[in-house]
């Protein structure tokens, strides 16, 4: 077997390592944003801001509530559509619904309208009603309009309420009895001014109304004239062309003629399906009103009596005991046979000859209608022609008529309109605004509330720090869990490890935790990666993986050794390579001497027979790094290497290679290019996604192939739900026999 093949092993398209597919830089892959492992990992951050945020809401509305609170004081208007009559209801068919809206809107204006609010301010009732509020506003005894003015568009205001007739008007002060008299003195000065303007409304309308009615009379005089000397002229004896003769028999003439069509089209139609039925290959196919009468013939009657006179008469003799085989029986029923084709017989004559008589007054109808339409077609051109004659003078005499209609039609309605404005006088129309409720001095403050201020409070505390934590989280480019190289694009996930200090069976040494907490979470873990590492190197036919972290501490060395040993319980003869020139510790973590090893053997002053040991793990031994003097980097990128890997491959089953970090040293992809396979070795909350994307790409390019990623010491709080999963997990192991 080649240890490192010039060719990359093929791969689907749009997988880890696709030959030509592109490569993202530096890219960040997306954030993953786990709202319930947020809740989790910041509840009681959350839980105090929450707290404060309340405090500072009640604190904000005792402090406000003490120094400028704001009592409002209110009058409910309600408004009616206008009044047709007097003594009528309000309201009728040609006022809509959108008149009544634009009067609510132009009395909201009115009451906040500069000259309503100085009427209040020239009310001498002003000191005594609302003196505090009046106060600054006084000066040597007399009134500082502007400025008072400007204050008072300030505290009131008036509102429509949607969907409904009311209106509210509300003045504000932050003492009751001061908002209280500033609404009762405008919604007193209002009601007066709409009580005078209405009156001097009606007056005028009923001016224009009067002068309009003089000016309809002398047109309608004069059209009468016009039309009467045109009738007079020409001999007509109606004015209306629709009520002359000649108009009234072509009207008839075309009545009778749409008749005579229907008639005549019914009538046709129903001798086109009787003839249909004649010329029909199986016959007529009788309705069942012709069926009906036809057996309703005497002699079809008659027939069906004897049927029935035999019938009982063979009833009787079964009575009696006579079989159906004897000759008296058999004598009826020949008789009966007979009387039944003499039956079928004689209804099919009847019912032809009722279809044939049917038919027949079908065709004569049809030619008495064709006679008498022809006949009115005559007629009707004869009328045509004297109504042609007729039409002009028609015409005029008609336009005539209907501008004296129009115009008495409109000098009616003035007169109504004349005679309700009348009766109007007489009538409030002001009343279309009524006080639906009348101002009361108000019990509490309508600022500030503390239902409002406590959950706005909490809500600002809450959107705060969690504004904060989310920008934290957005911005925070650390890789914290598995879901982080997940969302990167065409990166394979291959596991986790979790950290170690979460581990129940809590392991001495982290390097050693498969062997000895063999039924812990780190342990677990590994077994886990062994799974789908293995089979992804079966599969693809490798022997040799290159372990790289991206920086220093990121536990390569930690996973190699774990994971050498799980692969080592599973049968799997493995050798541990420690090619981190820069800083070796496998001989360190297996009490034995650093040389001879790798670097002796590069150098050509040893074997690995000579140089490899048992790290007293059945089927696990290591090659240490070597003599601190052959320590050359550059070796390692040498085709000495290259054997050197491809007799172990024959040796063993796998090849673990422990690499220096690929963000000190550029030994990681040396090395990748010489094995069969790599991994890249993540510690949560340590790396950043742009560095991890960086050697991820790095590594992709090598010649061999990188199988994915692996993150290690993953914390419950960066995972979400691992704390429970890790206890339960370790629970169960602990159980077993």
């Amino acid at each position: 077997m080649t240890t490192a093949p010039s060719t990359r092993p093929p791969t689907a398209p749009g997988s880890l390592g696709a030959p030509g597919a592109p490569r993202p830089g530096s890219a960040q892959a997306g954030v993953s944003i786990d709202p319930i492992k947020i809740l989790k990992k910041y509840k009681w951050i959350l839980a105090g801001a929450a707290a404060f945020g309340g405090v500072l809401g009640a604190g904000s509305y005792w402090v406000l509530n003490r120094v400028a609170p704001v009592y409002r004081a209110t009058v409910m208007f309600e408004c009616t559509p206008p009044v047709v009559s007097a003594g009528a209801p309000p309201g009728g068919e040609r006022y809509a619904e959108a008149e009544l809206e634009r009067f609510i809107l132009n009395q909201v204006q009115i009451m906040q309208s500069d000259f309503m609010l100085t009427n209040v301010l020239k009310d001498p009732r002003l000191t005594t009603e609302a003196s505090d509020w009046v106060k600054p506003y006084i000066s040597r005894g007399a009134m500082n309009e502007p400025e008072g003015l400007k204050a008072l568009r300030e505290s009131v205001r008036a509102v429509p309420l949607p969907n409904t007739s009311y209106l509210r008007l509300t003045a504000e002060h932050s003492k009751a009895a001061d908002a209280t008299g500033l609404v009762k003195l405008l919604k007193e000065a209002y009601l007066n001014h709409r009580q005078t303007e209405s009156r001097l409304a009606l007056s005028l309308r009923r001016d224009v109304l009067r002068k309009s009615i003089e000016g309809l009379d002398r047109d309608i005089t004069r059209m009468q004239g016009q039309r009467d000397r045109i009738i007079d002229e020409n001999g007509i004896d109606s004015a209306n062309v629709n009520s002359s003769g000649a108009a009234r028999e072509q009207q008839l003439a075309n009545s009778t003629l749409q008749a005579l069509d229907a008639q005549l089209e019914s009538l046709n139609v129903q001798r086109q399906n009787y003839e249909s039925e004649l010329a029909a290959p199986g016959g007529i196919t009788y309705s069942a009103d012709l069926i009906g009468l036809a057996d309703q013939q005497p002699i079809v009657q008659e027939i069906r009596r004897t049927i029935n006179s035999i019938e009982s008469s063979m009833t009787a003799l079964t009575l009696r005991g006579i079989s159906r085989e004897h000759r008296d029986y058999k004598a009826l029923q020949a008789q009966l046979d007979a009387q039944k084709q003499k039956l079928a017989e004689q209804q099919e004559s009847s019912r032809r000859q009722m279809f044939e008589s049917q038919l027949d007054s079908i065709r004569k109808a049809i030619a008495s209608i064709e006679a008498q339409k022809a006949d009115l077609l005559s007629k009707r051109e004869e009328y045509s022609r004297r109504l042609a004659d007729l039409a002009k003078v028609y015409a005029e005499i008609s336009d005539l008529e209907g501008k004296i209609g129009s115009a008495l039609r409109t000098r009616g309605d003035r007169d109504a309109q004349l005679r309700n404005l009348e009766e109007l006088f007489n009538a409030d129309e002001a009343g279309r605004v009524e006080v639906a409720q009348a101002e009361r001095l108000p019990d509490a403050p309508a600022f500030p509330k503390l239902l409002v201020f406590l959950p706005l409070g909490i809500m600002l505390g809450l959107g705060i720090s969690g504004g904060v934590i989310f920008l934290r989280e957005v911005f925070d480019q650390r890789v914290k869990g598995p879901s982080d190289i997940a969302l990167m694009p065409r990166t394979r996930l291959l596991g986790m490890v979790p950290d170690a200090s979460e581990d129940p069976s809590a392991p001495p040494v982290i390097e050693t935790a498969f062997r000895d907490a063999p039924k812990g979470a780190v342990a677990e873990s590994h077994r886990q990666l062994r799974a789908t590492l293995l089979k992804r190197m079966q599969q693809a036919g490798h022997r040799s993986l290159a372990v790289v972290s991206t920086a220093p501490g990121s536990g390569a060395t930690s996973f190699i050794t774990n994971f050498g040993s799980a692969c080592a319980a599973a049968d799997v003869r493995v050798l541990l390579v420690d090619a981190n020139f820069r800083r070796p510790r496998l001989h360190t973590i297996y009490a034995q001497e650093a040389s001879p090893g790798l670097a002796d053997i590069l150098a050509g002053d040893s074997s690995l027979d000579a140089c490899a040991q048992p790290t007293g793990t059945t089927g696990l031994d290591v090659l240490c790094v070597g003599a601190a003097d052959q320590r050359i980097p550059e070796r390692l990128a040498n085709e000495g290497f290259a054997r050197l890997v491809a007799e172990a491959s024959a040796k063993y089953d796998l090849v673990l290679v422990d690499c220096a970090p690929a963000l000190v040293a550029g030994d990681a992809v040396a090395l990748a290019n010489r094995c069969d396979a790599s991994v890249l070795i993540v510690r949560a909350l340590s790396e950043k996604r742009g560095l991890v994307a960086r050697v991820k790409n790095e590594l992709s390019e090598a010649r061999g192939e990188l199988i994915g990623i692996v993150v290690n010491a993953v914390k419950s709080a960066a995972g979400g739900y691992m704390r429970s999963n890790i206890r339960t997990a370790h629970e169960y192991h602990s159980s077993a026999a």
